[in-house]
């Protein structure tokens, strides 16, 4: 993260001293940007030249789905930026929801690197890259709609266990499979099958 905001500063301190990027001009310093090296505007969504959309990933994609990393102590309302990393997974199949889990070793173990600074920080956020269409995958999603609400460990577990029984067709047997995850504590356990 920090080797890429490094880059980025550079990158637009370059254009101030070049004089593309001036108090009154261009009018949009965010296409100028775009219009770098490597870069390619045609395929970014928020230019108007561009005929690439955005995924829509739903209106519970909101702060309570971020999840903060372990060693960040810091409270929310302490960090000046936040990058947000989003990975989205089909929770409706077994290797959808491995990867899933393979994302949350990312982000139960991060480098130390993103930590240089308490100002800065770097959150996640896993989707479910369509409507649920199972049970598994509708407590999953729902789960990680409300993410910040637990412990990483704790969302860890219950999609560790629930990857065991993907194809289960049964809301009871969801819930019975959370119910019987002996690492997490009552009150967290209730709390999910809530959801």
């Amino acid at each position: 993260v920090n080797d890429i905001l490094q880059y980025e500063q550079r990158h637009i301190m370059e254009l101030a001293m070049k004089g593309v990027i001036t108090d009154t001009a261009p009018r949009s310093v965010y296409a100028t940007i775009l219009s770098g090296d490597h870069l390619f505007k045609q395929f970014h969504p928020l230019l108007r030249e561009s005929n690439k959309e955005y995924l829509l990933l739903g209106s519970k994609s909101d702060e309570s789905s971020l999840i903060f990393t372990s060693s960040d102590a810091v409270l929310n309302c302490d960090i000046d930026a936040i990058f947000v990393v989003e990975g989205v997974f089909d929770l409706d199949n077994a290797d959808g929801v491995e990867a899933a889990l393979s994302f949350l070793d990312v982000i139960i173990s991060p480098p130390e690197t993103w930590h240089d600074s308490k100002a800065v920080s770097a959150a996640f956020r896993i989707h479910h890259f369509a409507t649920p269409t199972k049970p598994t995958s509708l407590v999953l999603s729902n789960l990680f709609c409300h993410a910040s609400s637990f412990d990483v460990a704790d969302i860890k577990a219950v999609t560790a266990a629930l990857y065991k029984q993907a194809d289960n067709e049964d809301v009871q047997g969801v819930i019975e499979v959370i119910e019987k995850i002996t690492t997490l504590k009552k009150d967290v356990n209730d709390q999910i099958v809530q959801l």
